[in-house]
């Protein structure tokens, strides 16, 4: 009962948060403007953002191979469909990756190693996002105001660090030396500390091949540079072009904002964050509000679309096709 009142309360917390969101989003909006816009796209480059999702798509699946190639690569990009369409349905990128583990059931690889490759891959892919939007901040330092431009390369920096120090196998190490013990008891912290070992061990084991953990950056840095793409690629379609660097140093912002699970149907902090960092560039509150929208838009259509072809291939399998 008690489980079910958090749930409510996270839930109805959600609902609000999204509430306002879509308030700051629409507050103060020239709608007939806004609709002007929506009305005068040029198709072409929604075309080239629709290209670029696409291949983000079949990266993710890719690079993700780097760390777990015991799973096929059509499962893997089910799995990257699944994740994201739990993103759009239920909310949040950490909701979302459960999709992956779902999808490997039934596979030769034990849950936890999935689990653990889902987690070093996305630390991998936070990396990658992190270096991009640091190089985008160097050079696009001039855009921001001083004390934000510092603190923002501070920011940067900062995550980078934490991150590496987290992949770090000296880090992992001295994880790993305090959950060992020789012999568990079947008491309660015990066969924690038996569960922690085993994960950890797992986790270690996703990471001993620098080498495909270097593949795996230079993948998640062209994922990022290409959703960058699909962000500039919208605001051409809107006749409006900004600055790719100034792009990059945002977008990584509001990737990381993208962590916290507090987003309902993929609305949250996010889309905040971007419209706030959009307005020191000088983009009209109506033209980051069309671009918020498309690229949702554009975004749901592909979690929709993975959904029913995820839908379809366990229908086939049911039926032994």
């Amino acid at each position: 009962m008690k489980k079910k009142n958090n749930t409510l309360l996270i839930t109805m917390l959600k609902c609000l948060l999204f509430g306002v969101v879509i308030y700051i989003l629409i507050k103060d909006l020239d709608v007939e403007y806004l609709f002007g816009l929506l009305d005068n796209l040029i198709i072409r480059y929604i075309v080239w953002a629709v290209i670029a999702l696409t291949f983000i798509f079949v990266l993710s699946a890719f690079k993700w191979g780097f760390i777990i190639p015991q799973i096929k690569f059509i499962e893997r990009l089910r799995g990257v469909m699944l994740s994201h369409t739990i993103s759009y349905t239920i909310g949040g990128q950490l909701a979302g990756e459960t999709g992956r583990i779902i999808l490997t059931k039934g596979h030769d690889v034990s849950k936890t190693l999935v689990a653990a490759s889902v987690i070093i891959d996305k630390m991998i892919g936070l990396a990658g996002v992190l270096a991009v939007g640091l190089f985008g901040m160097i050079c696009s330092f001039d855009s921001f105001p001083m004390f934000m431009a510092l603190f923002m390369v501070f920011f940067y920096v900062v995550c980078i660090l934490i991150v590496i120090a987290l992949l770090s196998q000296n880090s992992q190490r001295l994880i790993l030396k305090l959950a060992y013990k020789g012999e568990y008891s079947e008491s309660f912290a015990d066969r924690s500390k038996k569960k922690l070992y085993g994960f950890m061990c797992d986790i270690s084991s996703c990471t001993l091949n620098r080498k495909n953990t270097i593949y795996n950056l230079i993948c998640s840095i062209l994922m990022q540079v290409l959703s960058i793409y699909v962000m500039f690629f919208v605001f051409l379609s809107m006749g409006i072009r900004i600055d790719i660097c100034f792009l990059c140093a945002i977008a990584g912002v509001s990737s990381i904002a993208g962590i916290i699970p507090v987003s309902l149907i993929g609305v949250g902090i996010p889309q905040i964050t971007e419209k706030g960092l959009l307005e020191i560039y000088g983009v009209s509150a109506e033209c980051i509000s069309a671009q918020i929208a498309i690229k949702y838009a554009l975004l749901v259509s592909f979690a929709l679309l993975g959904g029913v072809c995820i839908l379809k291939r366990g229908k086939n399998e049911e039926a032994g096709l």
